[in-house]
Order: C-alpha cells, then structure tokens, then sequence
C-alpha cells in the first residue's frame, strides 16, 4: 500500500461509498415503508420528522451519521493494511520501516479517537432531537 496516496483514494472511496449508501437507504425504507406492516407505522410516525419542507436538518444529520459510519469502515481497512505493513517490518528486521508504521499508527489512532467521538456526540444528538421531537408531538396531539 502507498500510504502517500491513500489519503486520496480514501477520499474517493468515501465519497463513492457514501453515494451508494444514500441511494441504498432511500430504496430499502422505500421498500420496507411501501411492502411491510411495520415500515408503514415507521413511516406514519417519522414521515413528518424527516420531510424536507418541514426542516433538512434531521436528514442532514442522517446523512452524517451514515458518513461518519462509512468512515470507521475506511478506518479500519487503513487499520488492516497497517498491520501487515507493521508486522512485515518487524519481520524483516526493516528498522526505518518499523518507525514510518509507527508513525502511521499515531495518525490512523488519533483520527480513528477523534471520529469515535464525534460519531458518538452526533448519534446522541440525533436521538435527543427526535425524542424531543416526538414528545412534543404527542403533548400536541393530546
């Protein structure tokens, strides 16, 4: 693996990635929402939350959160091929090697905590807001 261009292709991949992945979970809640009993109720209680003439926001919010999915998956493809560069330095004794991986390794960490936690801090925003959300909706409903 060229570490020097990985960061590219990641980029790429990502963005492919992220594509596929919007267009793959508009067709199953379609599916789902159009075909089975309990994607309908789904759709009855979220349908309102996540119009885009209501806000955009929650699907941005979505939107980032499958983002932000996709790139732990990234991260650990980078984290795979990390160890094979690691371990086959080790192997052969390969001193200058060793150091690079090492420093590679402080990189892929730090991003790797730094998305932990974002992806967390996003995921429990979300879910508050909806909560918050769905509360006032049943309050204004009664």
């Amino acid at each position: 693996m060229d570490w020097n261009h990985e960061l590219l292709a990641s980029l790429v991949w990502l963005g492919e990635a992220f594509i596929v992945s919007l267009i793959g979970l508009a067709v199953t809640v379609a599916v789902l929402s159009r075909f089975t009993v309990w994607g309908r109720q789904f759709r009855r209680i979220t349908s309102i939350y996540f119009n885009p003439q209501r806000s955009k926001l929650p699907l941005l919010w979505l939107a980032v959160i499958v983002f932000m999915t996709l790139f732990a998956v990234r991260l650990n493809v980078l984290f795979s091929f990390w160890y094979n560069g690691f371990y086959s330095a080790m192997q052969d004794l390969d001193a200058k090697a060793f150091w690079f991986m090492l420093m590679v390794f402080a990189t892929l960490a730090t991003i790797h905590v730094g998305r932990s936690l974002l992806t967390f801090y996003l995921q429990q925003a979300f879910l508050i807001r909806w909560r918050v959300w769905l509360r006032m909706r049943s309050w204004a409903r009664s």
